[in-house]
């Protein structure tokens, strides 16, 4: 209970029983993944909401994000449940659909989207550090235009892929469903796609098997 990562895990589940109640109804393991990655999702966001773990993951202002924060879910518990891992889940950590065919454990597939997510978030973030230039007379880059970036590409992944429920059909959803809506939803929002969100957005999902092509 006092794991912010499972406390906001189990709220999400709440969040997506109150938006789309008929998720709740469990018709598919997609379904039941969907309903995990949800969950997951909303803890990653939300860690990003602190100063102290902006600061911890940023703080010597990095080009690419580590591994050894954010991506690692429910470290506490895990720490607890199993001491070699030392968390429940790992966002970093890449899924693909032919990798869980067969696989009806809804945690292990919920880890394709999580995993879309974390990528995402994380090359928002790095195309941010890229056009950042220390200031005259410095060597390195300051570590709260790092932070900025950091939460400018966790505002914007967060839009991106929650936005889409809206998208989403009210009861049995699959991931290519949810693709689907990701893509539409950005289209809508952001017609011209001037940073190229969409285009990465296609190689993630095609990556991880969700779809043969998006576009």
């Amino acid at each position: 209970c006092l794991s912010h990562d499972i406390v906001t895990h189990e709220l999400g589940h709440a969040v997506l029983d109150g938006l789309k109640p008929y998720y709740n109804e469990v018709s598919s393991v997609e379904t039941a993944g969907f309903h995990e990655y949800f969950g997951d999702a909303l803890a990653l966001a939300s860690s990003l909401t602190f100063r102290d773990v902006l600061a911890k993951v940023v703080g010597s202002a990095p080009r690419r994000l580590t591994k050894e924060l954010i991506g690692k879910i429910g470290q506490e518990f895990g720490s607890a449940h199993d001491g070699d891992t030392g968390y429940l889940r790992a966002a970093f950590e890449r899924r693909t659909m032919p990798e869980v065919a067969g696989n009806y454990e809804e945690h292990d597939y919920s880890q394709v989207l999580t995993n879309a997510f974390y990528e995402f978030l994380a090359r928002l973030y790095e195309d941010r550090m890229k056009k950042e230039r220390p200031k005259s007379g410095k060597t390195g880059l300051d570590g709260g235009v790092a932070v900025a970036a950091l939460v400018n590409a966790a505002d914007q992944a967060s839009r991106t892929f929650f936005r889409a429920l809206d998208y989403c059909p009210p009861v049995d959803i699959t991931y290519l469903d949810y693709a689907r809506a990701v893509i539409q939803a950005d289209r809508i929002a952001y017609p011209s796609d001037e940073i190229g969100a969409r285009k990465l957005l296609s190689e993630l999902f095609v990556e991880r098997g969700v779809v043969a092509d998006v576009k």
